[in-house]
């Protein structure tokens, strides 16, 4: 499954590089990826509204000066968890919530499922982070659309726990035991 929802343009012809971990705060970082030579930019977290416009700028070809978005728009997370102190995101706490949650997200443009699956003991400093069993909900509920599903990990033990629930990916990986 390709990550990508949009309909093929000329825009996914362009031979360049891919940066596979970004957050687009605004339009126009896309013009400047561009501009270094990245055709296309995979985000890993983003506000709704921007990935929005930018997917119809790009679905009616008017965004041939901007790197190709590819997104996970709002990420899973936990109350309080990491990714909730950048701005205002919907949360998760339970299994139950898991499949409404991704659906709402791929209703939204999201071309893939990105899960905070992080404690913060990595950095010391300990943040509420969903639970086993919605971790594994939430890839399956993913899976269940034909989505990836990738997860934030900081540690390796979340990494093997990501990994053994079915994530399709990790990010970022630089993690401590």
């Amino acid at each position: 499954t390709p990550l990508y929802s949009s309909a093929a343009s000329d825009v996914y012809k362009r031979q360049g590089l891919i940066d596979a971990h970004v957050h687009v705060l605004y339009p126009q970082i896309l013009k400047q990826a561009l501009v270094f030579g990245l055709t296309t930019v995979v985000d890993m977290n983003m506000v709704v509204k921007t990935m929005s416009d930018i997917k119809k700028q790009q679905a009616f070809g008017k965004a041939n000066d901007m790197a190709t978005l590819i997104s996970a728009g709002m990420a899973v997370t936990a109350p309080g968890g990491h990714g909730s102190q950048f701005y205002p995101v919907q949360t998760i706490a339970t299994p139950e919530e898991a499949q409404a949650f991704v659906d709402a997200r791929l209703k939204e443009g999201s071309d893939f499922i990105k899960i905070i699956y992080d404690d913060g003991t990595a950095l010391s400093n300990k943040i509420p982070t969903l639970d086993k069993e919605t971790l594994l909900a939430v890839i399956k509920a993913a899976h269940e659309r034909g989505k990836l599903a990738v997860v934030h990990i900081m540690t390796l033990r979340e990494a093997k726990e990501a990994l053994d629930a079915g994530a399709d990916g990790l990010a970022p990986v630089s993690y401590t035991h």
